[in-house]
């Protein structure tokens, strides 16, 4: 194949040599062998599951009280909580399972965090202590260890049993421990590595991403958004957005059925935009629901509520456009004042004395 040609110095060259030749970089940069870049690689696999794990317990530290504080609110979406996570290496994709072991993992299911205050903690297991048997089962090694583990811990949890028992290994020394069964709303509260400022419920999971669990100034403000996104759930909030979507869609359906009789194919646009529409109903104020539960969730918890509104100060200088203008959610300065207004209904019954529980619309 002939390329394009020129001639340089009296020397009849490719234009692509010629490009290249332009485009060199100019300075020394030395050299790197593959063995480098792969032991690099190594290590850096090996920093993104610490960093992992410790955002993914820190999260845990501050959800695991909000989650008992909820309960009264949680209606029948309530368990029991042992307040322990635990993995081995085999729960990791193949090429990450070298770097789960070099942090620790191995063959047998070890506990990766204890919830602060949590029965786990009360009956003195710790991070790195290896689960030989629960309930006098015995655990498994290697692959499907885990899922073992957690399919018999959640058939206690989903029980009414006060406690459960946990033969584990720490070190070369073997222990059998009673784990009190705590009561809590019946969610697992997950970090994602995202760089999206985001949280969200689906109604039985409570997510926030990487990028929120950084942007938060404090853990009072990291509990704003967890005790939110607990109360969507505690409230029904998903289950009637699903509803009012599907009632939207099935309105738009009739209108692409009609369109269709009339020789016109809409291709389900009707229905589509009728879900999307249906789902935002009331969505604001499902939002605004969800502040103001989340708010009383935070207080029943002992968690401090006057540093809540300052989130939505910090979040407006981050997104600016919602000061003023609203979506799916209210602005960021109406969720401050209300918030400020809610802190004062809150601490006005803390000074006479009544209980702490959100005031609901009566039943018609």
């Amino acid at each position: 194949m002939h390329g394009i040609e020129r001639v340089v110095g009296g020397v009849r060259v490719g234009a692509l040599a010629v490009l290249a030749a332009c485009a060199a970089p100019m300075t020394q940069m030395g050299s790197l062998s593959k063995d480098m870049v792969a032991a690099e690689q190594e290590k850096q696999q090996e920093f993104a599951l610490r960093s992992q794990l410790q955002q993914q317990a820190h999260l845990t530290d501050v959800a695991f009280p909000l989650l008992r504080s909820g309960v009264p609110l949680c209606g029948k979406m309530v368990a029991r909580r042992a307040g322990l996570s635990f993995a081995n290496a085999w729960d990791y994709k193949k090429d990450w399972q070298p770097a789960a072991r070099r942090i620790g993992l191995g063959d047998t299911v070890s506990v990766l965090h204890v919830a602060a205050g949590s029965g786990a903690e009360r009956a003195g297991l710790k991070a790195g202590d290896r689960i030989l048997a629960v309930d006098d089962e015995e655990v498994v090694f290697g692959q499907g260890g885990t899922e073992a583990v957690s399919k018999r811990l959640g058939k206690l949890e989903a029980s009414d049993a006060p406690s459960v028992r946990i033969t584990y290994l720490r070190d070369s020394t073997k222990a059998t421990v009673e784990v009190p069964l705590d009561s809590a709303c019946a969610f697992d509260v997950a970090a994602e590595t995202d760089q999206v400022l985001n949280a969200w419920a689906d109604g039985r999971n409570v997510v926030v991403t990487s990028a929120m669990m950084r942007f938060v100034g404090s853990d009072d403000e990291l509990a704003t958004v967890v005790a939110h996104e607990i109360a969507h759930n505690a409230m029904g909030h998903i289950n009637a957005k699903k509803k009012n979507a599907l009632f939207g869609a099935l309105l738009g359906a009739v209108a692409d059925v009609a369109l269709a009789g009339g020789g016109y194919n809409s291709g389900g646009a009707f229905t589509r935009e009728g879900a999307e529409a249906g789902a935002m109903v009331f969505s604001q104020d499902f939002e605004r629901e969800a502040d103001y539960v989340g708010l009383y969730i935070m207080a029943l918890g002992g968690r401090p509520i006057t540093e809540a509104p300052k989130l939505w100060r910090r979040m407006a200088a981050e997104l600016p456009g919602n000061i003023k203008f609203a979506s799916s959610h209210p602005t960021t300065a109406e969720r401050f004042v209300r918030l400020e207004q809610w802190i004062a209904e809150i601490q006005g019954k803390e000074a006479r004395g009544e209980p702490l529980r959100p005031e609901m619309k009566p039943q018609r």
